[in-house]
């Protein structure tokens, strides 16, 4: 089998966003010296971009590390699906959009715990979502080397967005709630 084969083999980790410091894609790329068998998306741009590449090259990873910069969102949706996990290693997040689209797309997650991340994921998936950059790799590690979990996760992690954050259910649930405010008394001051 030839070398750029068995790279396509091995386990997809991606990431969707903007490429700044606070998002810490820096972090995943450092966990990828210590999981040599694993593979990494980043889907997007910005000012990290460069440095982003400068580093995979300094730690070797050039080989496994694909900065795909900005895509058209069907194209960047449909790499997501071939992920064998979503990871956002960022610690600024509130309640990310990229996140619900990698469920519905029936990916796992392993985060940083910040924002919603662990309310909006399945609750079977809430253990992946870690409280630092060691957690988060030893998530990878294990999401990346048993299938049948990825499957589950993933199962749920669809079942979830649909139910929860599927565009009509979030369009019903703003209504709801601009009904109510406006519903309210008002106070003068």
């Amino acid at each position: 089998t030839s070398a750029p084969a068995q790279r396509s083999q091995m386990p997809l980790i991606a990431s969707v966003g903007h490429l700044v410091a606070r998002k810490r894609h820096a972090d995943v790329l450092h966990a990828l010296v210590e999981l040599p068998d694993v593979r990494y998306l980043v889907i997007g741009d910005g000012p990290e971009r460069e440095p982003l590449a400068q580093l995979a090259a300094e730690l070797g990873l050039d080989e496994r590390v694909e900065l795909a910069g900005q895509l058209p969102h069907a194209a960047a949706l449909e790499r997501v699906r071939e992920a064998w996990c979503f990871v956002m290693p960022s610690t600024e997040e509130a309640f990310g959009v990229a996140y619900i689209e990698a469920m519905a797309a029936g990916v796992p997650v392993a985060s940083m715990d910040v924002g919603d991340v662990a309310a909006m994921v399945a609750p079977e998936n809430r253990r992946f979502i870690m409280p630092d950059e060691r957690g988060l790799s030893d998530a990878i590690a294990i999401l990346a080397g048993d299938a049948g979990l990825r499957a589950a996760l993933g199962a749920a992690n669809r079942a979830r967005a649909g139910r929860d954050f599927a565009e009509t259910v979030m369009v019903d649930a703003y209504a709801r709630l601009y009904g109510e405010a406006l519903a309210m008394p008002r106070i003068l001051f």
